[in-house]
């Protein structure tokens, strides 16, 4: 419920990244096995830096990218980063 109004077009008014593109990379990204996220520096080192590892942590498992138990062991990393919310 909490990701309901983050539609494609929403985002793309917060982002300038038209909803197309946003669709396409979501795809490409899900139907990708096994896929990666390459991270880098930046992004950690901004100030929602908590909230986007632990969005990146959750798209990996929404896209079942990892097995069941992979998924387990990150989700413990995530709590112990910042708590369950």
């Amino acid at each position: 419920d909490h990701v309901r109004p983050y539609t494609p077009e929403h985002v793309s008014q917060v982002t300038w990244v038209p909803a197309e593109d946003i669709v396409a990379a979501a795809r490409i990204y899900a139907r990708a096995k096994p896929a990666a996220l390459f991270t880098f520096i930046g992004t950690i080192m901004g100030g929602n830096c908590i909230d986007t590892v632990r969005a990146l942590g959750l798209l990996v498992a929404v896209t079942e990218q990892r097995s069941r138990e992979e998924i387990e062991r990150w989700v413990e990393v995530l709590k112990s980063v910042g708590g369950q919310r």
